[in-house]
């Protein structure tokens, strides 16, 4: 493993014994701790967070930062990593959210990110990194940290959604659910499509103040 020594605060790694990661931590004790729990996982210090995010493997970061200032270090990191890989995006795949509004409700957040976590692309690493910074950000009380966002998601909000009108949300529903019907959505067949046209229906019910807003469910039907 590579050694940080740009930053002041350390960087740890758990790995199991196929050699994917299980956490990344800044913590020395959460990392032995972890380590004594889990038989045959194997811990490594200071490791470079650009290391740590290749790691990461396509899966959704917030489920593997033990804390948040592995986070802090982790997030960035793979920005750059994105940068690196971008060469090999697919002219066909283009990100499925051009802007994430950083005030974006923690719920929907975390849903998309099953999704990506599911379905994983290069073309998405911008996309996840936003997510997950809002997720993280939730998680540990604090305002989303602005410089994780691209320029075009910063300045962006989430209720600029309504401002389409209550009838337009509505008729794009229609048109999803139509969708869905067409994919064979609604026989409990599952691939990317249709579990992103699920999640499009469920987040316009919550903007439209369908169901119960206090423990709204949007992940897809597998």
């Amino acid at each position: 493993m590579a050694m940080s020594t740009k930053n002041s605060v350390s960087l740890h790694m758990l790995a199991n014994k196929a050699g994917a990661m299980i956490i990344a931590t800044t913590s020395v004790d959460e990392l032995m701790t972890r380590q004594a729990q889990i038989p045959g996982s194997t811990p490594y210090l200071n490791v470079d967070p650009l290391v740590v995010a290749q790691f990461i493997d396509g899966r959704a970061p917030h489920k593997l930062m033990a804390d948040d200032q592995a986070w802090g270090l982790v997030g960035p990191a793979i920005k750059v990593f994105h940068d690196h890989v971008s060469v090999y995006e697919s002219d066909e795949q283009l990100p499925r959210h051009k802007v994430t509004p950083p005030d974006t409700p923690t719920t929907i957040a975390l849903n998309r990110l099953e999704l990506f976590d599911r379905y994983p692309h290069i073309a998405d690493l911008p996309t996840v990194v936003e997510l997950s910074e809002i997720v993280m950000a939730h998680r540990y009380d604090r305002e989303p940290n602005k410089a994780l966002f691209r320029p075009e998601s910063v300045g962006r909000h989430w209720g600029e959604i309504m401002h389409v009108g209550e009838k337009h949300l509505k008729e794009l529903r229609q048109q999803y659910t139509h969708a869905l019907r067409g994919t064979g959505g609604f026989s409990g067949e599952s691939n990317e499509t249709v579990d992103h046209l699920r999640l499009s229906i469920a987040e316009l019910d919550y903007a439209l103040e369908i169901g119960d807003d206090d423990t709204p469910d949007f992940a897809p039907t597998m």
